[in-house]
């Protein structure tokens, strides 16, 4: 018996606008008798769109865009700068957004403010107080760094689950 996958051409995901629009891969087995049957998985189990960085310390920044693409994802970034990803949400709406709470004397208060206009789900990353980021930008779920990879796609999962109200 034969096993594997068929993945259709798809868009380049950083340019959907569409956050809730996922890939899907075909899955199929080949019978003893040669029949063919086949079952249209989603890329991933909670869809979550192109991915927005905002991160001013680029091997954190590449360190996340590693294995975030590593993962199967679209990555939208990374930014340096609250200006760039600003610019960037002009033309394209990410699923979620990783969001890092200070930003070299900057904070990250109004790119949050930006995507929820956009109904976007969004955490943040920090490698100072908690207190500092409640107490200055939009609410919003807080990681601290040094941040564990999985945990942190884990928290993205659960948001966009989250916002389709499952």
């Amino acid at each position: 018996m034969a096993e594997g996958r068929i993945s259709p051409a798809l868009p380049d995901l950083t340019d959907l606008r569409e956050p809730d629009l996922c890939p899907t891969a075909l899955s199929f087995r080949m019978t003893e008798d040669d029949a063919m049957s086949f079952e249209e998985l989603t890329a991933d189990r909670a869809c979550l769109g192109p991915i927005l960085i905002l991160e001013d310390e680029s091997l954190i920044a590449l360190d996340f865009e590693t294995f975030l693409e590593g993962e199967g994802h679209a990555v939208l970034g990374p930014f340096r700068s609250p200006d760039q990803a600003l610019e960037a949400l002009e033309s394209r709406t990410p699923g979620v957004a990783i969001l890092d709470a200070n930003l070299g004397g900057e904070t990250s208060g109004e790119v949050a403010r930006a995507l929820e206009v956009r109904g976007v789900p969004y955490l943040y990353v920090t490698g100072g107080t908690v207190d500092f980021v409640g107490s200055s930008l939009p609410p919003g779920p807080v990681l601290q760094k040094p941040v564990n990879l999985s945990e942190m796609l884990s928290a993205l999962h659960g948001l966009a689950q989250e916002r389709r109200g499952r």
